[in-house]
């Protein structure tokens, strides 16, 4: 499954590389392809890709109503996870989200800094940083906000990357 993974990421990113009109379509399937594969992860591949973690976040998931939020405990994520939760009630949905994040964190970040974001999605790929990704799901939330803000630390507009202005993330 990993190997098909790849191969499809590397072709809807060498097509999006000789096909300059349709770049972002192309580009959109590669993010599309690891983002189902990380949505599915855990119920239709049978939880071999899951992660190590998968199971224990499902737990926690399940039983956030019961957690008292606190601020020296992963306040973020709870808050995540409880609103997620009230919202659709939905492991599931949880993971999709998530997965969203991270997938589109990578791409965005690879394509705005790199000089060619094949070569930098595809390491991500193959040296299991993405795998590793899908595991740790609360480290690599952390790693997509700072991805996706590093443009603004890069150019010392701390302002930019403040709690209060956290729509800028998503929006520029």
């Amino acid at each position: 499954m990993r190997y098909i993974l790849l191969f499809l990421l590397v072709f809807f990113l060498i097509l999006s590389k000789k096909n300059t009109k349709y770049k972002k379509v192309f580009i959109f399937f590669a993010a599309s392809t690891l983002i189902v594969f990380a949505s599915l992860r855990g119920n239709t591949l049978n939880g071999k890709y899951s992660g190590n973690d998968y199971i224990s976040y499902n737990k926690w998931f399940n039983n956030i109503d019961n957690i008292k939020l606190s601020l020296m405990n992963d306040i973020g994520f709870n808050i995540l996870m409880l609103v997620i939760k009230k919202i659709t009630n939905s492991y599931q949905i949880f993971i999709i989200i998530t997965s969203v994040l991270f997938v589109y964190s990578i791409f965005k970040f690879s394509i705005d800094n790199s000089k060619d974001y094949l070569i930098s999605i595809f390491i991500f790929i193959a040296f299991g940083i993405f795998e590793l990704g899908i595991s740790a799901i609360r480290q690599w939330i952390a790693g997509s906000i700072f991805l996706l803000s590093f443009r603004y630390v890069k150019e010392r507009k701390f302002r930019k990357i403040s709690i209060r202005n956290i729509d800028s993330f998503f929006i520029s």
